[in-house]
């Protein structure tokens, strides 16, 4: 894969991420309720300053980065036994 199609594919991630961060958000803030996924930040956001947005997309980035570490885990694994 070349470098400007991993860029592209960030970039698209990037976008997709704001998307979904904002219409939680905005469901949110109508008082429609929470889903499971987004009550931590929720919760987050009760008790500090920040606003729902910076928790949900911390929240997914570090969601991102764990199942990144455990894919390398499991391709290890199949490349020992």
């Amino acid at each position: 894969m070349s470098k400007t199609e991993l860029l592209r594919r960030y970039q698209i991630l990037g976008v997709s991420l704001f998307i979904i961060v904002f219409g939680i958000s905005s469901i949110t803030c109508s008082n429609l309720g929470t889903s499971p996924i987004s009550s931590i930040p929720y919760v987050a956001s009760l008790n500090t300053p920040l606003p729902l947005v910076v928790y949900f997309f911390a929240l997914t980035i570090v969601l991102i980065c764990l199942q990144i570490v455990d894919v390398g885990q499991k391709r290890d694994n199949r490349a020992k036994g």
